[in-house]
């Protein structure tokens, strides 16, 4: 009967491996993912800001 749990026990064991593996792996891709959309709002800011700095030197030196 032991042998029975033990064998029930490494298959839970492996079962949470991989768990914790795909758990993992998901949190990489949302970082990723999170990272990749900050970069495409730092640009459209960047460029948003760039924009109204041009607008204001034309404004001021016509």
């Amino acid at each position: 009967m032991k042998e029975g749990l033990d064998q029930d026990n490494q298959m839970q064991e492996a079962g949470e491996e991989q768990l914790n593996e795909l758990i993992k792996q998901a949190g990489n891709e949302a970082r990723a993912r999170k990272k990749e959309a900050l970069a495409r709002h730092l640009k459209m800011l960047q460029a948003a800001v760039a924009e109204g700095v041009a607008r204001r030197k034309n404004s001021l030196t016509t």
